[in-house]
């Protein structure tokens, strides 16, 4: 995720046409927009779109139940790239 000037990681935890969680203990902050690129496993072509953030949940170390991350959605996605991040849900086990 990122710019030119700065990159940020995390883990994908679950993912939809409409968004994506990110699993991470540094979530940018609530109403937050970027552009999002990734690639799904066993796909050739990089989904690219913006994304906004509509939720976070910050590291607790009194509750390691609960992942720190956030939750994106998925602004300006190509239909094309949201069918793909379909059928590739769909295909999983």
């Amino acid at each position: 995720m990122g710019d030119a000037r700065q990159y940020f990681f995390g883990y994908a935890k679950n993912i939809s046409r409409s968004g994506v969680f990110i699993q991470t203990v540094n979530p940018k902050a609530l109403g937050e927009e970027f552009n999002i690129e990734f690639t799904l496993p066993k796909t050739s072509s990089p989904v690219k779109c913006r994304c906004k953030v509509v939720w976070s949940r910050k590291y607790s170390a009194s509750n390691f139940s609960i992942e720190p991350g956030m939750g994106l959605e998925f602004i300006d996605i190509d239909p094309l790239d949201a069918d793909t991040i379909d059928s590739w849900v769909r295909s999983q086990p």
